[in-house]
């Protein structure tokens, strides 16, 4: 049973992507019977296991979650603005990502062998993502993203996607001590050259470092008694960066030296003040993306997937401001289309302030009573999700719900080897 829930789980965040049968704006792929199929597992153990291992307070939320954004849907279809069908598919996808959460909790259960499976795993995945990434850099032909000998993608939909995991696994293998593949993980964020993804992982570290900084402090110190280590030690990591900034971080100091996000924002208002208010799904979609590359003919824009991202954000927010209520509930669950490039402005756009807030309990419940790390790992998502689609996005998802599953095994574990009892035994 756990060998099943590991395969499948390392499929969701390294398989290929199979649609197999296309639905309003979504599909129904592969991934969703694999997901369906860890539903089954967790609901074969009943609602008093799952309430146990999962608790009250994050089911609750879970409820929350769902029925703020089916009341959404149905407000949104009543007005209109959605298909009903795409309404639905876009209030399941969350729920049906976080499902790895009660599955790896109550498949795997709670012992030291299982929770060492876990490891391997992430160490698995992280390894085959940057490798492949690293190999589209280079010209191999491997990957499945479009974006593939571009920027480096690795298995996942894009180099966003890639990045923002990345960001994740460099603060859990920090947290694991493990700093050869927190190199790789960080890595495989400067292939990907995503801004967000730096700005993310930066504040992950920070979190980690701020909260370790005793022992840190006080493994400075060991180390500055012996003054020749210390010093060759700090030399190496220097030159190290300096040889890492100029092969890898070219491209990302390009990508950064050619960021005006002021510019952008007054490029995009240009051509969003030419449009109407938009009321409803297909008329957002139709200008938003069908016809993008005839709204910006002859435009002279440096930084494009700003300007694209903010018009979008600025007819968004101009059907909000013509539609009052929206504020409250949103304009519907799948309103924005397949990409907003941003999911903070999605949830709010989607399900308005109710949904908002529905959602920061949700996931305030995630890293409730965990690790420093899981939060960490928390704050690279948020920052991520401010610029990318990524709490829609199956592979960062479920990765997240991975993570958070693991922290909840490993708690019990290490509240047991310190307990007194353990002492005792072991003396």
């Amino acid at each position: 049973m756990d060998g099943f829930v590991l395969v499948t789980t390392a499929w969701l965040l390294a398989g290929p992507r199979i649609e197999l049968l296309s639905i309003a704006s979504s599909s129904i792929r592969l991934e969703d019977l694999l997901l369906f199929a860890l539903l089954v597992l967790a609901a074969v153990h009943g609602w008093k296991r799952v309430k146990a291992v999962v608790g009250l307070r994050m089911l609750v939320a879970t409820g929350a979650v769902v029925t703020v954004g089916i009341l959404s849907a149905v407000i949104a279809v009543a007005a209109g603005r959605i298909d009903a069908l795409a309404g639905l598919l876009y209030v399941a996808r969350p729920i049906e990502y976080w499902v790895v959460l009660p599955a790896v909790l109550l498949c795997l259960k709670r012992s030291e062998g299982r929770s060492r499976r876990v490891v391997v795993t992430l160490a698995v995945v992280t390894c085959l993502q940057v490798t492949v990434g690293a190999l589209q850099v280079l010209g191999v032909p491997i990957g499945f993203s479009k974006f593939t000998y571009e920027r480096a993608a690795g298995l996942t939909a894009g180099p966003y996607e890639l990045g923002a995991m990345c960001a994740m696994l460099v603060c859990f293998w920090l947290y694991r001590r493990s700093y050869a593949l927190a190199a790789i993980a960080l890595v495989g964020i400067i292939l990907s050259q995503s801004r967000i993804s730096l700005a993310a992982v930066a504040l992950g570290i920070a979190i980690i470092l701020l909260s370790a900084w005793g022992t840190i402090s006080r493994s400075l110190a060991r180390l500055w008694r012996r003054r020749a280590v210390f010093v060759s030690t700090l030399a190496g990591i220097f030159v190290l960066t300096v040889l890492l900034a100029a092969w890898l971080g070219r491209p990302v100091i390009e990508r950064l030296t050619d960021t005006s996000l002021v510019n952008a924002w007054v490029d995009a208002q240009r051509f969003s003040h030419a449009a109407p208010i938009l009321t409803t799904s297909d008329a957002y979609s139709h200008v938003a993306f069908d016809r993008i590359d005839t709204v910006l003919t002859g435009a002279s824009i440096e930084d494009v997937s700003n300007v694209v991202r903010f018009f979008r954000w600025q007819l968004l927010l101009a059907a909000m401001a013509a539609t009052p209520l929206a504020w409250v509930f949103g304009l519907g669950p799948s309103f924005a289309g397949p990409s907003v490039d941003g999911t903070i402005l999605r949830i709010l756009v989607e399900f308005g302030l109710v949904g908002l807030i529905a959602w920061i309990a949700w996931f305030y419940q995630s890293v409730r009573g965990a690790g420093v790390w899981l939060v960490a790992v928390l704050a690279t998502l948020v920052v991520g999700s401010t610029t990318i689609d990524l709490m829609f996005a199956l592979r960062p998802m479920v990765l997240f719900w991975f993570l958070a599953a693991f922290a909840r095994i490993e708690r019990p574990l290490r509240d047991a080897a310190l307990s007194p009892r353990s002492t005792s035994d072991q003396g």
